[in-house]
């Protein structure tokens, strides 16, 4: 194989019958280098060199060659979708590419550049979507069409387009208009007087919910249970979901001061209720979370988004015995278990032990404290 000056490396893609080299066909060169290929003599099928029978420069890749650093490979098999293996001689990597033996993901084409490579692996293909083709069959052309319709932002979506309803939940520009969500004029008006929201905590939380169209809507109103001798009714906790305060239940209750000395505890997997002191809490059966009335939110779910929690609370496993699986919002500076610890706030100073280690944090009474262990 001989390369032009300019040429830094030579390769080709790997067969993945035999893993050789293919060079050309009766009019190609080395499809992967840019580079003529010439000669007659045929390459052998168990790893050589195909020569072609009258050589030509295919080029491949965008000017400079690829930035590499793909994983190495040793047949286009091993490579992803819309990518070929590509022998760089002592070594070789996944880069993009395409040929008729690997077609390219559904709804693009396999295009073919002429731009001479400098630095192996040097694609010369690439899957793109049909420039000026209704792929998703939505109507409308790309972005970069001339015609009309046009201007569809998602060629291969075939639910987001020009005229499509903008979806004020879902963080996509559903209509093309450069706009997401809440930021479109139409969901603005769809709320009327409403507030807009992007989670329930941008409402009035008890009272409204964030609904499914991205406005704050009322939540509804149910009647607390009819309790039995010797229940009473627990105060009310945020719905995980909705944040509407209706989880009201029937627990036990006795003798317990009067004096007000609200606590804020749950009852089960992470739930907040404040309750008038900790002899309602214990009797009804909660765990103490923390001294005072909970925080606003405390009690959301916040498993897929922990930045939704309201100021002055943080994320946390609400019931790591239970299920780990569900997150809360929880007060920063409270905890329940050690690995609630630092609980949302600065952790406490390193402290050394009499071993020499540093101290673990623990969860003591509700707080991260350094505890060395016995």
């Amino acid at each position: 194989m001989s390369c032009v000056v300019l040429v830094t490396a030579c390769f080709a893609p790997v067969d993945e019958r035999d893993g050789g080299v293919i060079g050309g066909g009766a009019g190609g060169g080395v499809v992967g280098g840019g580079v003529a290929a010439g000669g007659t003599a045929g390459g052998s099928t168990g790893g050589g060199t195909a020569g072609g029978a009258a050589g030509g420069v295919t080029g491949g890749g965008t000017a400079g060659g690829a930035t590499g650093g793909g994983p190495a490979c040793r047949s286009d098999a091993q490579c992803g979708a819309g990518e070929l293996c590509y022998d760089c001689g002592a070594s070789s990597e996944c880069a993009e590419g395409c040929s008729q033996t690997r077609p390219c993901p559904r709804g693009t084409q396999c295009v073919m550049v002429t731009q001479v490579c400098l630095r192996c692996p040097c694609p010369q293909s690439r899957c793109e979507a049909p420039a000026c083709v209704d792929v998703d069959g939505d109507g409308y052309l790309p972005q970069q069409c001339q015609g009309i319709p046009g201007g569809d932002c998602a060629p291969l979506d075939p639910f987001i387009h020009p005229g499509a309803r903008e979806n004020c939940t879902n963080g996509r520009d559903d209509n093309c208009n450069g706009l997401v969500d809440m930021a479109d004029p139409s969901c603005a008006r769809l709320c009327g007087p409403l507030p807009t929201c992007t989670s329930v905590s941008d409402c009035n939380l008890g009272t409204t919910t964030c609904g499914s169209t991205g406005c704050c809507e009322s939540c509804p109103v149910l009647s607390p249970p009819l309790c039995q001798m010797g229940q009473c009714a627990s105060p009310p906790a945020p719905n995980p979901m909705s944040g509407c305060m209706l989880d009201v239940r029937c627990i036990p209750c006795g003798p317990c001061p009067a004096v007000y000395q609200p606590v804020c505890a749950q009852l089960e997997r992470g739930d907040a209720r404040t309750f008038q002191n900790r002899c309602h809490a214990t009797t009804g059966g909660a765990t103490i979370i923390h001294e005072g009335v909970c925080a606003r939110g405390e009690g959301l779910a916040c498993t897929f988004n922990p930045g939704s929690c309201p100021a002055g609370t943080y994320c946390r496993d609400a019931c790591p015995e239970c299920d780990a699986a569900i997150f809360r919002c929880t007060q920063s500076g409270a905890c329940v278990n050690d690995s609630d610890c630092p609980a949302g706030v600065q952790p406490p100073p390193p402290m050394t032990c009499a071993n020499g280690t540093v101290a673990p944090m623990r969860c003591v009474n509700n707080a991260c404290v350094r505890r060395c262990d016995p």
